[in-house]
């Protein structure tokens, strides 16, 4: 059991999935492993992570399901997760090298703290510039609702959640339905626990659009 799994839903994005593969090879930490849930890809995704699987250089569980979307895809990686924390990392992302360091040192001294769901932290064009606003100044901890309309917070944010409380928390996915918003499982948790901010910290994660970094 790792600390940190690193959990990927995918569809048809062999093009791109092996930047994210280097970059998980490439971490200063390897307490971690990578979970990828296959949304029913059919560009030779299986045989691509197969054949990262065969290499040994990172661990990894690959799942196929039928395409349900993207919440279908995460609901599978929540039960299949047996690591003490859940990050999601979208296939057209790639990590910083230090990121599964930082969230380590950052969450150890905070793992006691079971008022703490979690951890919020930054994705960004490289590794000092977010993908939007930086955290508010004097803000550790705080509800992802208060983040987006009290203090206003805009761009995007990498969540790494304790397992556990992300798996009580699915998504309500109807059947035939295949998008659901996905701060409808985060205000959920808004509820009872806080997510603590890495504001000392730059960008955990790289977000691709296209042939660009940025957003």
């Amino acid at each position: 059991m790792a600390t940190v799994c690193v959990f990927t839903p995918t569809y048809n994005r062999a093009y791109i999935l092996p930047k994210l593969y280097e970059s998980l090879v490439a971490q200063t930490s390897r307490d971690f492993s990578w979970l990828v849930v296959d949304d029913g890809s059919a560009d030779g995704t299986e045989e691509l992570v197969r054949g990262w699987q065969a290499k040994g250089l990172v661990p990894i569980t690959y799942i196929h399901q039928e395409n349900g979307g993207k919440q279908s895809a995460a609901n599978m990686g929540m039960e299949h997760c047996e690591d003490e924390l859940f990050f999601v990392v979208d296939s057209d992302d790639h990590l910083v090298t230090m990121a599964i360091e930082q969230i380590i040192d950052v969450w150890q001294h905070a793992r006691g703290d079971v008022s703490l769901a979690g951890i919020v932290a930054l994705r960004g064009s490289d590794e000092e510039t977010p993908l939007g606003t930086h955290m508010p100044a004097g803000v550790t901890r705080v509800k992802m609702w208060d983040l987006l309309h009290k203090y206003h917070f805009k761009g995007d944010t990498s969540l790494i959640h304790r397992t556990a409380i992300v798996r009580w928390h699915p998504y309500e996915v109807a059947p035939g339905e295949k998008f659901v918003a996905e701060p409808m499982a985060f205000f959920a948790i808004d509820d009872d626990y806080d997510m603590l901010t890495a504001i000392a910290r730059g960008p955990a994660a790289h977000r691709h659009r296209s042939s660009s970094r940025a957003v």
